[in-house]
């Protein structure tokens, strides 16, 4: 499905007809669809498009001027990473995947000058109210999902039911960061 020749609106389109392998509200799930839709959604309702808005309201305030959301506009650049891949002890060069139709689940190519931006403007209040924003982005430091809230902050290990062993993946993502 992601490297199909599909659009975006197609794919959103076409999730009603994903049959569900859990029931109604049974089990938590990620699924880069779902995070699709919502960039497709925010581009429909800012009428810039998921790409048009990530631009307008994160590179350009932030100014993150190597950064980049296809791997298509990633190749007209003079400098990024190549992919390649470890098979049987031979190191091989392989073809970028492209993801353009589900860009908002993880499409953003970026360099580590223009990464060191982002970690900066989020690391300075005084930043945040520069760019007018303040506590809109106060909630990128926070827990986005009922479930990432019940996580213990990365670093804090939990006790795996039933094992007694220690979890080191039983963290939130969304608060490795958190002050």
């Amino acid at each position: 499905m992601y490297s199909s020749d599909f659009s975006r609106e197609d794919l959103v389109n076409r999730l009603r007809y994903l049959k569900p392998n859990k029931g109604f509200r049974s089990a938590y799930q990620y699924n880069n669809l779902t995070v699709m839709t919502m960039g497709y959604l925010e581009g429909k309702l800012t009428g810039l498009g998921w790409e048009g808005s990530i631009r307008e309201e994160i590179f350009a305030p932030l100014g993150m001027s190597h950064s980049d959301l296809s791997v298509t506009d990633m190749e007209k650049t003079d400098d990024y990473a190549l992919p390649y891949e470890l098979k049987k002890d031979v190191v091989s060069k392989v073809p970028f995947h492209n993801i353009d139709a589900i860009g908002p689940a993880g499409a953003i190519n970026s360099s580590v000058d223009d990464m060191s931006h982002c970690l900066i403007f989020q690391g300075a209040s005084s930043q945040r109210q520069e760019a007018g924003r303040g506590s809109q982005e106060e909630q990128t430091h926070r827990p986005q999902d009922r479930h990432a809230s019940l996580a213990p902050p990365c670093g804090l290990r939990r006790r795996v039911p039933k094992s007694g062993l220690r979890d080191p993946e039983g963290c939130a993502p969304g608060r490795r960061w958190s002050s």
